[in-house]
């Protein structure tokens, strides 16, 4: 899945809770589990930087919510 720039600046410029939403809400089409609430503000920046790099692929993006996706149904 290819993500126009102009989109991904948009989409992390959203508060935490926002881009938390959309994160699961991507992550259920996947038929991955997210708990409902974002994790700590310093860990969304660090999402963030990662996905600003362009270092963490959807792919790999998908893998570790995967791999660590534990939580509440959505």
């Amino acid at each position: 899945m290819e993500i126009r720039p102009e989109v991904l600046e948009r989409l992390l410029s959203e508060d935490d809770g926002r881009l938390w939403e959309t994160i699961r809400r991507v992550a259920v089409m996947n038929n991955i589990t997210l708990p409902s609430t974002p994790p700590p503000h310093s860990d969304m920046e660090k999402l963030r930087a990662l996905l600003r790099s362009g270092a963490l692929g959807y792919e790999d993006a998908m893998r570790i919510l995967q791999k660590n996706g534990q939580g509440d149904q959505p």
